[in-house]
């Protein structure tokens, strides 16, 4: 999922300032952590706010250039996937926006548990529980689609506490 982030941010920074992202290592992981922090809350709701810092890039992002690239960017895309300025280096990501990032993954993920489960039912096996393990399923919104793909009556959803 950061790959389809940071494709959105090649295409958002340009080329000159998604090279200089790349080459400092710090200012990178600290957007990337931040962005993980995001993914995990993000619900996949059109109403959420979804904000990515982004002043760990310092002096190559100040608050004029930021806003010159929001422009940019909303003047090339329809509304829906618009982003906004806030504050001097923060960037506000639309929900449909975020939620382009997850479709991808979400895709596999699906067609995966939806090959292991044909998998089981050829060879007559029940599957009663399907358990989400991995950083990635505190993802809310990730729950939220495997239950509502998979779940039914005799088939449940469980995600430990510490997954």
């Amino acid at each position: 999922m950061d790959m389809y982030f940071e494709d959105f941010l090649k295409d958002f920074f340009g080329k000159e300032l998604f090279e200089t992202y790349q080459k400092n290592a710090i200012a990178r992981l600290d957007i990337l952590r931040d962005f993980e922090l995001l993914k995990r809350k993000f619900k996949g709701g059109l109403k959420e706010r979804c904000m990515v810092k982004l002043s760990y890039l310092g002096e190559y992002l100040d608050s004029k250039k930021l806003k010159e690239l929001v422009k940019n960017h909303n003047d090339s895309n329809p509304a829906d996937l618009k982003v906004k300025k806030k504050g001097a280096a923060n960037l506000e990501i639309s929900p449909k926006l975020m939620r382009s990032f997850y479709q991808p993954l979400f895709e596999n993920i699906k067609s995966k548990v939806k090959q292991l489960i044909k998998q089981a039912e050829s060879k007559e096996e029940l599957i009663d529980f399907i358990f989400m393990v991995g950083g990635f399923s505190e993802s809310k919104y990730l729950k939220s689609e495997i239950v509502n793909q998979f779940e039914r009556e005799q088939l449940q959803i469980l995600v430990p506490r510490r997954p």
